[in-house]
């Protein structure tokens, strides 16, 4: 058996809906809770859960994602000595078959750090993004680019497109997304765990450079799936587009300066393209409010 962690912020019914979802499941000894200092008295209500399988605990911070999950990691290593940890958003569905299979591949592979299955949205389509290369800096750059097709056939694609017709049931990959993914704790402890210096966004492709940097694996189950319901809890959170705008280059910046060569010119070609970036959503949005008749042109 494994011990899971749900991280919360301010979307406790998410949470409350993932808890009856799983709460026939027996893969897991520990579910862990770390609600992130929601500020709407999620933590509050979420104690109503506890009991000798779930534990409610709240961090000192909200500091993002990576510490809020490296503060639930840090408590399963010291109250439960957990060997094999998921780590799942709560805007998630999978069946318990799932787990037990990406436990049972961590088990049997020493060599792997982290273990992830297929990723399908909820309209049943399988994601592109069930898995991704590392991006070389420029591909890092022009993520999310307006014109992305185009963007790909000059800097190249970060995508295995071949996942679906692929004849292996494991695949080794360098990233998959944080929103399901189980890992060794002694291989995160080894890699350094999460890096708390970024807030949101990046931090699976991070993850999967530091445990390639190990000698750690990356492995995809390709013949089963979760559902995840994307950025459902993301945007509670952060409710405006140009907000998490903000917060997307704010990480993609610091990621591109720790982990990446960076000259100042290039420095300076990113400053003002990610102010291009944020200032073209805002206006977007402005743009569609005006259309609904919620701002009023002079």
């Amino acid at each position: 058996m494994c011990t899971l962690i749900l991280l919360n912020y301010n979307d406790v019914y998410t949470v409350e809906k993932y808890l009856h979802q799983i709460k026939e499941y027996k893969c897991f000894d520990h579910v862990i809770i770390v609600d992130n200092c929601s500020t709407d008295g999620s933590f509050k209500r979420l104690l109503s859960y506890s009991n000798d399988r779930i534990s409610v605990i709240e961090s000192e911070v909200n500091k993002g994602y990576g510490y809020g999950n490296n503060f639930g990691i840090k408590y399963a290593t010291e109250m439960f000595k957990s060997e094999y940890i998921l780590i799942s958003n709560p805007d998630v569905v999978y069946d318990e078959e799932t787990i037990l299979k990406m436990e049972t591949l961590l088990r049997n592979n020493k060599s792997a750090g982290v273990v992830g299955t297929m990723m399908k949205m909820k309209d049943g389509s399988y994601s592109n993004l069930s898995a991704w290369r590392i991006p070389t800096f420029w591909q890092a750059v022009f993520i999310n680019a307006s014109h992305p097709n185009k963007i790909a056939m000059i800097v190249g694609k970060r995508t295995y497109d071949d996942i679906l017709k692929s004849t292996e049931i494991v695949r080794e990959v360098d990233c998959i997304p944080g929103s399901l993914l189980m890992v060794n704790r002694h291989c995160m402890e080894e890699c350094g765990m999460y890096d708390e210096g970024i807030f949101l966004y990046g931090e699976e492709t991070v993850l999967g450079i530091r445990m390639k940097r190990c000698g750690y694996k990356t492995l995809l189950i390709t013949d089963d799936f979760f559902i995840h319901y994307h950025s459902v809890s993301i945007n509670k959170s952060i409710k405006k587009e140009a907000d998490r705008m903000r917060v997307m280059w704010t990480s993609r910046k610091y990621i591109l300066e720790k982990y990446y060569d960076m000259s100042l010119v290039k420095h300076l070609l990113i400053n003002i393209y990610s102010e291009i970036n944020i200032r073209s959503i805002a206006k977007k949005v402005i743009k569609k409010n005006i259309r609904k008749g919620q701002y009023y042109e002079d």
